[in-house]
């Protein structure tokens, strides 16, 4: 019994550092669209901020999805940065992927709207 109400609540801490990261992320991204006043900006950075929860929460097992990331994955998995600079990553490319990705990569069902979020977050890395 002692050991299952550890295990519950360890799974308890982990699902609070996601969330409390990905509200983080929100809460950065928020507080920089915020200042930067023009709704266009506001929208970007809203999707930008999306785009970096939905990575850390389904992404970041295999890639380093943001700076600072640390943590074994896989090797030849590239980072968020890589995916970014690399010739022909077009949002058109990376919204056909994420739609219907090729092995190794497997199929992580995104909703459309996380889909841009995440090509958003993606390409940020290459402004």
């Amino acid at each position: 019994m002692d050991q299952r109400f550890s295990l519950d609540r360890e799974l308890g801490k982990l699902a609070i550092r996601h969330i409390a990261r990905a509200l983080g992320t929100v809460l950065i991204f928020g507080t920089l669209s915020w200042s930067n006043g023009a709704a266009g900006d506001d929208d970007e950075a809203r999707q930008r901020a999306e785009g970096a929860a939905v990575a850390e929460e389904l992404c970041s097992g295999c890639h380093i999805v943001a700076e600072g990331q640390t943590g074994p994955v896989p090797d030849g998995v590239p980072p968020f940065p890589v995916i970014a600079g690399r010739p022909g990553r077009t949002s058109g490319y990376l919204r056909a992927f994420l739609s219907d990705p090729t092995p190794p990569m497997p199929h992580v069902p995104l909703s459309q709207r996380q889909i841009e979020s995440v090509i958003t977050y993606i390409r940020s890395f290459a402004d």
